[in-house]
């Protein structure tokens, strides 16, 4: 069991709100927002535009619904997340690619210089690498954890 800061989980939940959000206008016909709305939104949950496109819809609402539930389960600061994998390897990427200063977490400490080095996919490679490495998970399983697609 892991305990994450419950700040961490409140910043989770709002990314897969906002996603929820989007594809809804998006259905309705409704105007994007502007692009500097999706340039602040990738800058804090690198890969969440991909998701927005990718995420199969059940997915979201399972990711959702977990998310109100570990919020839920715990009032206090801490939350301690137990048998969801996906999300402990999504705060860690969030946190390893996220613009400086946006996740301040134990994360940020641990595998942030290991994906820091190269732009684009080198970064990404070094995150997953890293990641990997800290959950005692292959790669390959965090890529599946990260993008279900």
């Amino acid at each position: 069991m892991l305990g994450i800061a419950r700040v961490q989980l409140e910043r989770m939940l709002h990314k897969y709100r906002e996603l929820a959000r989007l594809r809804a206008a998006h259905a309705a016909g409704s105007p994007p927002p502007d692009k500097a709305f999706f340039v602040g939104f990738a800058a804090e949950f690198p890969g969440a535009l991909r998701e927005l496109d990718r995420l199969p819809p059940h997915a979201l609402e399972a990711r959702l619904r977990e998310l109100e539930h570990q919020l839920c389960r715990e009032p206090e600061r801490a939350v301690f997340i137990d048998n969801e994998p996906w999300l402990v390897v999504s705060l860690s990427y969030h946190a390893t690619l996220a613009a400086p200063g946006r996740w301040p977490s134990d994360y940020v400490a641990v595998i942030a210089p290991l994906a820091r080095s190269g732009g684009g996919r080198r970064r990404v490679t070094a995150a997953i690498t890293a990641i990997a490495a800290q959950q005692r998970l292959r790669p390959e399983e965090v890529r599946a954890l990260l993008f279900p697609w």
